[in-house]
């Protein structure tokens, strides 16, 4: 432990920020407390729909401003890595042994260029009102998924692109 008591800016700071920690503690017990008190939301809707928590947050926020924050934060968490995958999977194309040493500002570029060619192409014109655009510009749109629609691990035939 730190003992601040011959330094009284450090004291004063110290005791400020602890107040403030304290304060935010009962704003969120009293916020909780009146949630558990009051009806709370239902997972489904009269019609048996699922409701929607994000709605619920948003519509009761001005009444519970930090337990509003935090659902926010937290149901906005995706339920699968399967698109961070995907793109972990691209980067592996880019990031290869042969390419190791590649500058992590140009890799960054690369893969910036790689994740957004299809709206790059889409606003090239507001983009670049002067400058034709040439398909060399920008590597393919990747399809990461098959003829039916389902997803596929576009890591799986990383030779073809040496």
């Amino acid at each position: 432990m730190f003992d601040h008591s011959d330094d009284d800016g450090d004291l004063g700071m110290l005791s400020g920020r602890n107040t403030n920690e304290e304060s935010i503690r009962i704003r969120c017990k009293n916020q909780l407390d009146n949630y558990e008190l009051t009806a709370s939301m239902k997972m489904r809707d009269n019609k048996g729909n699922f409701n929607d928590a994000l709605k619920y947050w948003a519509a009761n926020e001005s009444q519970s401003p930090e337990l509003a924050q935090m659902a926010k934060e937290f149901l906005t968490i995706p339920a699968t890595s399967a698109p961070s995958e995907r793109v972990w999977s691209r980067a592996a194309r880019v990031i290869r042994a042969k390419r190791s040493r590649l500058n992590p500002d140009v890799t960054a570029r690369m893969m910036f260029a790689q994740e957004n060619s299809e709206l790059i192409r889409e606003h090239w014109k507001v983009l670049q009102p002067d400058v034709p655009f040439l398909e060399y510009y920008l590597p393919p749109p990747v399809n990461d998924v098959d003829e039916d629609g389902n997803p596929i691990d576009v890591g799986q035939n990383d030779n073809d692109y040496e």
